[in-house]
């Protein structure tokens, strides 16, 4: 009888115990098995039964961006980590491509040539990308229905090489750069492209770790795929200004030195995700987020003068391809969530005026992009706007998102006191939704 009991406590003891191990399975890794097996049920339901037993099931990461799944990678049997199916899973549609990378040649520490092959799901087109030194060059898209071949060439290097006509440059989009970036944290391969160009995943890459020369960025003994963090990070992509400033001398021409009219110096920052330190969100309508200037000279007779000026790379500045012509924009049209308003003397307000006509023309998205440009305007008079820096292995430089948060948390009584005791008026919103006063007076 006591032999009975023991064994039926023991019996209990161990479904107790394996319940409450069933129950402490962390939600994040039920969510992330559930959504991998809705993928699985998604291909099971598009590819032949040959195609889906190429797929190493047991090979394969959930891919997070924002603690949110947003796609799965999963690598092929008896393959190396340069060939595996990469799916979308927004829950409402998938999108999907065969991935051959085994086409690069190259190092984790070295730049990738080479080709790229993404075939659809439903093996109607295929898209070869040509790579060198790390840049699409050519891309050749092939209709395998319509027995169709398209080919576009690009010149990367050009920085005045028009694309397309502006009625093809709607319709068609520009090739990412980053297939493999060996920088501080490992290589890094675009999501967009591999996603077939969705335009929601531009800028968005997969962050790279074990896998080496560009391949699928996971451990060789496979990856059972439940990871509580990102994996995907997205990077910062600053875009051409909508209103170009050809001539910021002649932009500025009208504002004049007099001693009894006042001025005021506002910086506006369009945060990328407002309340955030975030740096890039490609949901966003500036999806780095953008830092300006509004410039005003009130006259005793009733008059001003308004100029909104914002410094921006001529064509497009990214990781990998940072440095660019710049240009000025009037950003009279462009929304923000935080500014912060200064009252400068007439001397100041032409000093910072000197300064922003004296900028190199040069867009170095680390080292002097859109806040840069304003911090170190306002540095020319003594007045030092916090100086944070992102620490993201694809971008480190001052960006809005920080420099949002850090006026946000200013103290506005210590920071006139630290520089130059001049009146200072603070505008916070928790969304992008203030415009600065439109461009106006003249001369």
């Amino acid at each position: 009888m006591k032999n009975l009991t023991f064994y039926l406590g023991f019996i209990f003891i161990l479904i107790f115990f394996g319940c409450k191990k069933e129950n402490n399975t962390p939600i994040n890794q039920l969510s992330q098995n559930s959504f991998f097996d809705s993928s699985v049920q998604y291909l099971k339901s598009q590819l032949t039964s040959e195609d889906f037993a190429k797929l190493n099931l047991a090979n394969k990461r959930v891919l997070r961006y924002k603690g949110k799944n947003i796609g799965v990678q999963i690598f092929e049997k008896n393959e190396s980590l340069k060939k595996y199916l990469l799916l979308k899973n927004d829950d409402t549609s998938y999108s999907a491509n065969w991935i051959d990378m085994s086409g690069l040649k190259g190092s984790e520490n070295s730049f990738q040539n080479g080709t790229v092959t993404l075939e659809s799901i439903n093996n109607e087109t295929q898209i070869d990308l040509e790579v060198k030194n790390n840049e699409i060059i050519e891309v050749v898209k092939t209709d395998k229905n319509l027995l169709q071949r398209q080919v576009t060439y690009y010149n990367p290097s050009d920085k005045n090489y028009d694309y397309y006509s502006r009625e093809e440059e709607e319709a068609v989009e520009l090739p990412d750069i980053i297939i493999n970036w060996s920088g501080p944290g490992g290589d890094f391969m675009s999501l967009y492209w591999l996603f077939n160009q969705d335009s929601e995943s531009e800028g968005m890459y997969i962050q790279g770790g074990t896998g080496g020369g560009g391949g699928g960025g996971t451990s060789a003994g496979g990856n059972d795929g439940v990871n509580s963090q990102d994996n995907v990070t997205a990077a910062p992509t600053f875009n051409s200004p909508t209103h170009p400033i050809s001539d910021v001398k002649n932009e500025l021409r009208c504002f004049t030195n007099t001693a009894s009219s006042s001025y005021s110096i506002s910086v506006n920052v369009n945060q990328a995700s407002p309340g955030t330190r975030d740096v890039f969100d490609p949901f966003s309508s500036f999806p780095a987020g953008h830092t300006f200037l509004t410039l005003e000279q009130y006259n005793t007779d009733g008059s001003s003068i308004t100029r909104n000026l914002g410094f921006y790379p001529k064509f497009t500045s990214k990781p990998g391809d940072p440095l660019t012509i710049a240009t000025f924009g009037d950003d009279s049209n462009t929304p923000y969530d935080i500014s912060i308003k200064i009252s400068v003397s007439s001397s100041d307000f032409i000093t910072v005026i000197n300064n922003l006509e004296s900028q190199p023309l040069i867009y170095d998205l680390n080292n002097f992009n859109c806040t840069n440009s304003a911090m170190d305007a306002l540095n020319s008079i003594n007045i030092n706007l916090p100086s944070t820096k992102s620490n993201s292995a694809l971008f480190s430089g001052n960006n809005p998102g920080d420099l949002g948060e850090d006026i946000r948390n200013l103290n506005l009584n210590n920071f006139s006191a630290n520089n130059g005791n001049r009146k200072i008026t603070r505008t916070v919103s928790n969304s992008n939704n203030q415009t600065a006063p439109k461009s106006s007076g003249g001369c």
